[in-house]
């Protein structure tokens, strides 16, 4: 899946992976056109259990260098 947003020209991207049984695995994310496409920004890995229920969810968050403050 590609898109750019409207506040920034940066082409992202995400690829996908599925298990034998066509559930999602992991979701890879780029910018491809960045001098560091692949930079494990915003990635996931899902794992399940037996009866198909996700087990884990591990995502990876890209911090940016300005603190913002949480809405609440």
């Amino acid at each position: 899946m590609d898109w750019k947003n409207a506040s920034e020209e940066v082409l992202k991207r995400y690829n996908y992976s599925y298990d034998g049984l066509n559930r999602l695995q992991d979701a890879v994310y780029s910018e491809p056109n960045a001098t560091v496409p692949f930079n494990n920004n915003y990635n996931e890995h899902l794992t399940y259990d037996f009866n198909g229920n996700i087990k884990t969810l591990k995502g990876m968050l890209f911090l940016h260098q300005e603190a913002q403050p949480l809405p609440r």
